[in-house]
Formats: C-alpha cells, structure tokens, sequence
C-alpha cells in the first residue's frame, strides 16, 4: 500500500475548467432565481450569501459584479423583513433562525476580506448584533436550543462566544444581556421565564405569537421548562427528514405541551385565530406572569361537532424556590354548555409515573412533579411513547420521548369553563412534600377565577387568579384586584398583577 503521505491530487486543466463551469452555472442559477425580488426565509438568505461568495471568489467573470450588487440588495432586505424588531427570526425556530444568523455572518466575513459591503456594511451587522442579542434573551441556562418547531433540541454552547467577534470589543460573553432577568420578547412572541443564570436555575419559555409559516408548528402556548441543569418538561420537536413517517406528528398539537380539545378542528385556513390575543406580561423579583388566549379551535362546516372555543393559558413562575402554576382555561364562545372533552398533554425526554390521582413526576433525577389542583372530571390517564430509541434517527443527545396524556370531561350539560390547573414543581435529590389545592372564589369559576393553595418546602403560598379581570372577584372574602394576587408564605412578600 502506499502511504497516503505520498499521495498526490491530480489537478488538471480538464478539472479546474470543469469546476470553473460548476461554479459558473452555480451563481447564474441563483442570480436567475433572486430576479423576481425579495422572499423570505432561510433558503433564500442562504442562497444570497452563497452568490456573494461566488462573486468575490471569481472577479475575472465579467458576471460578478452584477451577481455581488444582487447579493448585497437581497441580503440588507433580509436583514430589515426577515427579523422581529426584537431580532428573533420570523420562521420563528431556534434552529432555523441560528441558521440564518450564521449565513449572515459568513457573507459578512467574507465582504470583509473582499472591501464590505459598502453603505449596507453597517446595516448589517447591526441586523447580526440584534439575532445574536435574541439569543442571549432566550436560551437556557445550559445554553441549549429548545425543540420549537421543527427544530430538535440541540446545544449551542459556542453560539453566544462565537457572535462576540460582531459585537465592540470588550463585550462580555453574554453580549451585554442580564441572563439571570426574565423577558417578555414581545414581537416575535415569546415568554422567558427565569429565576438566576447559572446552570441549575429554572427556566421556562412559553409561545405567545402567531404561525410562522413552514418551519412553524400547529401550537400556540405551549411551554418548555428547564431545571438542575437538565431538561424536564421538553417537547419533542423533530428529527429526521420531512418526509419521515412521523413528521405529521411532530407538527400536530398533540406533540406538544399544551391542552387541546379532543377531536376539535384546529383552524387550518384563517391564521388570525391561531395567533395570540391578550398577551399580558408582568416580572420583578419574586414573580412572572404571563396569560393569553387563542381561538384555533373553530367549528367547521364539515366537521359540526366541533366547537368553537377560546384557549387560555395563564402562568405565574414563582422564583423561590422556583416552581410554576400553568392554569389552562377551555370555554366555548357560542355556548356557555362545555360540551367538549379536554387533554393536558405533558412531555418529558425521560418518561412519566403515576404516584396518585392528581399526582405525577418524570422518572430519573433531576426531576418535575406535577400536582393537579382539582381532580373532578379527570377521566383517564395515559403515558407512552413519542418515539423510542430504536425509533430515533436523529443525532441529539435524547434520543427518546414520552408524553403524559391527562383527559377531562364534566358530566353532561355542565356549564361554565373546564381547564388544568397544573403545578410544576422541579427538584434534585429526594422528592420534596408537595401539594396544590383549589380555592372556590365567590362571583368566581373554577379553572377561570379562582384561588390556590400552593405548599412546598419553602412554605404556603396562596395565588389567586383573575385573568380576564372579573369584576367583583374574592377568594376567602379577599377580592382579586387585578388580574393575579400572588402572597408568598415566610416572609416573602406578596405581589399584585395589575
């Protein structure tokens, strides 16, 4: 054998011409396909990108010229219609909008080695800074890419390290973002919710935007949540091809950790009811709040059975110790009778148990209890499967997902709002003495506004919640003056939710 030390790559006139036209039909094909103007999305920012570096790398085409103007025109138009104000993508995935954040970074670099982009060069790397200060917002504490949409979740431990080379020298290594503050990332439509920003803090996200096209999933508030270091509550995302057997299911709403309505038509043609309504956002030291509605839920002419319903899920993220309250509230618009049946639908990369009724935690350690409030009308409870190891044909690092499924449904004829109340409750080591119990309010509803008793180690908490702000709303003679009235046992305080 010979040595590979000894090996020689032949490079031919023959080849070089042959790569010459390669590249040569590469950037007319592209340049032809950037002539009908501006369309969003990573493919064609992708492609932008690699046309620039086809136009610096080959200047003897008298060609290149035009395709590098093309590329800088596509690229700043990119730049200011393809983000949020807040700089999140509006494909609206972690992934993809790294992706993307990347492609702008490379046609940077490259520009800089070929003279700039001219007047677009700032433009445009303010556009970098802003995807880059998104991210620094919005990635856990363990600097993981959470499994929105069809993205799977993913570390990124060198995302933040690596864009500091865009930003002034002397920018520290979280971009200049406070990572132990929570946000409300208002325009592209996300909740962050945290408690400290190092590893072992909880983190939580929750959607509150609208459809973002493909790469965009048949969700709307559904919520991630992190602890220890670990993941915990974590949708599956997606793995694999799209053309891949289950890829139906990773975009169904059943995929994620949110409550549905069994057998409900999820409005496939107007977007608007698919988007948030009512975001409401409050944060200081002690709490977060977060509550907003959707009406995906829509009767369908051939599919009457179906309900239309309004879907809202309030949050408060207590931060000591650091658990969160998730309220979901199902009510029909047209019919004051809750004619539908419900589904709470948890998922965990490591699987689900059973301890009593109303009383669940993932298996392993770090771990998540989840204590339901009420237990009348919960009917079945199921846990199984997403996909299995011997499913998975991904490269994450979980390969393996499990759902907890919780079913409710009231006697027929029942009238009023039907939901969870659902306590999530992290920890490491021994499984902490936890519990969670309804407080009926007077001019109040259960699921809609009411009190809760909260007791875990750090002591009793009573939340009591209003979140359409009832007028004339008490619990225990205490009225509700807005829309959240959170009084925190030892000491703690109490805060008002306006």
């Amino acid at each position: 054998q010979r040595n590979v030390r000894e090996q020689r790559l032949s490079f031919t006139t023959d080849t070089a011409e042959a790569f010459n036209k390669l590249f040569l039909g590469f950037a007319r094909s592209l340049h032809s396909l950037s002539a009908s103007g501006y369309r969003s999305g990573n493919w064609q920012i992708n492609g932008c990108g690699a046309l620039f570096q086809l136009g610096c790398s080959f200047p003897e085409y008298a060609e290149s010229t035009a395709w590098k103007r093309r590329a800088v025109s596509m690229l700043e138009a990119h730049v200011q219609r393809d983000f949020f104000a807040d700089g999140g993508h509006k494909e609206r995935c972690w992934s993809y909008g790294t992706g993307v954040a990347r492609h702008l970074c490379e046609a940077y670099d490259t520009a800089q080695r070929f003279g700039g982009l001219g007047k677009a060069d700032q433009r445009v790397l303010r556009g970098i800074r802003k995807a880059y200060t998104w991210f620094a917002k919005s990635i856990g504490p363990t600097d993981h890419l959470p499994a929105y949409g069809d993205g799977q979740l993913a570390f990124a431990p060198k995302l933040l390290e690596q864009a500091r080379a865009y930003f002034p020298k002397g920018t520290d290594a979280t971009l200049g973002i406070d990572r132990g503050r929570s946000y409300l990332l208002d325009s592209s439509g996300y909740a962050i919710m945290r408690n400290g920003d190092d590893r072992k803090a909880t983190y939580l996200n929750m959607n509150v935007g609208h459809w973002g096209g493909w790469h965009s999933h048949l969700d709307l508030l559904n919520i991630n949540l992190w602890s220890h270091g670990q993941p915990l509550i974590e949708e599956p995302g997606r793995y694999d091809g799209y053309d891949h057997p289950q890829s139906y299911y990773f975009r169904a709403p059943e995929c994620h950790n949110l409550t549905t309505i069994e057998g409900g038509h999820w409005d496939n043609q107007n977007v608007d009811n698919r988007n948030a309504r009512d975001v409401r956002w409050f944060s200081n030291d002690r709490i977060d709040y977060v509550s907003a509605y959707h009406t995906a839920y829509q009767t369908f002419g051939l599919e009457p059975q179906s309900p239309t319903c309004a879907v809202r899920r309030t949050v408060i993220f207590v931060k000591d110790p650091g658990y969160a309250l998730v309220i979901d509230t199902v009510k029909g618009l047209y019919s004051s009778t809750a004619d539908f049946s419900l589904c709470a639908k948890w998922h965990s990369q490591t699987g689900f148990r059973a301890l009593k009724p109303g009383l669940f935690r993932t298996k392993g350690g770090p771990a998540c209890l989840l204590a339901l409030a009420r237990t009348d009308g919960l009917r079945h409870v199921e846990t199984g499967y997403d996909f299995a190891e011997s499913d998975y044909t991904g490269t994450g690092v979980y390969p393996e997902r499990y759902y907890l499924r919780l079913r409710r449904w009231m006697a027929t004829g029942f009238v009023g709002a039907v939901g969870f109340a659902t306590l999530l409750y992290p920890f490491s080591g021994k499984q902490p003495t936890v519990s969670i119990k309804a407080i009926e309010a007077d001019g109040g509803e259960p699921w809609a506004a009411e009190g809760y008793e909260v007791r875990t180690p750090r002591g009793k908490d009573v939340i009591l919640v209003n979140p359409e702000a009832r007028k004339g709303v008490k619990v225990s003679g205490k009225a509700i003056g807005g829309r959240a009235k959170v009084m925190l046992g030892n000491g703690r305080g109490s805060v008002t939710v306006r």
